[in-house]
């Protein structure tokens, strides 16, 4: 589609889709910092805010796809904020990139919703006795503990998409090997156009911008899907050639 893609020279180092389930033990990452975490919880939100205007204002229509990266202690399955804040039925997880990034896909005024969640998350540091050692110890609601294990929120973008130079961009297509052509990862594919009244407004107007986007190049523009296993995503191979044929 026209704002989430990933373009691919060496699909030999393609990663499969990773396990980015989660759900665990509470953790207070900011126990005892309560004036942190009061910063960090308006930051979050200001963030959100930042996010939901670019793609409420984006040619494409109001669907996107954002970054919610997590604090490096955060990283472990058990951290991932998805029980309360990205819990599935709310937002849809559409992927990971490096290590500690979820990527979801996410319209503004679902990231409104986001944001008033966190809003709502206690600014103060709670506590339950152990029994074990006797002693206090940090016992945060879901909804802090998630608030506190995400970094940041950005929007997923073009440094995003495409992690090679132009030099090497050239250099991979005038390798007759690579049969002068790149793939392109996508989040999804567009589905055939008499299926697409199934699908709400948003993502129609998304498919038809990413079409007309191919389809603006003009003739000599090759593309087409590629095969792919269940656990990656859909790909298509586009080429520059010189040919009349309809895109995709």
């Amino acid at each position: 589609m026209a704002g989430p893609i990933q373009i691919i020279l060496n699909t030999e180092d393609f990663e499969q889709k990773r396990d980015v389930g989660g759900g665990g033990p509470r953790r207070d990452f900011f126990a005892h910092r309560d004036a942190e975490f009061r910063a960090h919880k308006r930051t979050l939100i200001t963030q959100l805010a930042t996010v939901g205007a670019t793609i409420r204002d984006q040619p494409q229509g109001p669907l996107g796809i954002i970054k919610v990266i997590l604090r490096r202690d955060a990283w472990a399955k058990s951290h991932r904020p998805v029980r309360t804040l990205f819990k599935p039925g709310r937002i849809t997880l559409v992927g990971g990139g490096d290590l500690g990034e979820m990527y979801f896909e996410a319209t503004p005024p679902l990231l409104d919703a986001i944001a008033r969640e966190i809003a709502r998350a206690e600014e103060h540091t709670r506590t339950k006795l152990d029994e074990r050692t006797g002693r206090q110890v940090p016992h945060p609601t879901s909804l802090k503990s998630e608030t506190g294990a995400v970094e940041r929120i950005e929007l997923y973008g073009p440094e995003d998409r495409r992690d090679f130079s132009v030099e090497a961009a050239v250099t991979w297509l005038s390798n007759p090997v690579t049969g002068s052509s790149y793939q392109v990862e996508l989040f999804e594919v567009p589905p055939p156009h008499d299926t697409w009244d199934a699908k709400g407004g948003a993502r129609q107007h998304l498919y038809r911008t990413f079409l007309e986007g191919l389809a603006a190049v003009g003739q000599g523009l090759s593309v087409f899907r590629l095969p792919r296993s269940e656990n990656e995503d859909p790909q298509i191979a586009v080429r520059v050639a010189r040919t009349a044929a309809p895109v995709l």
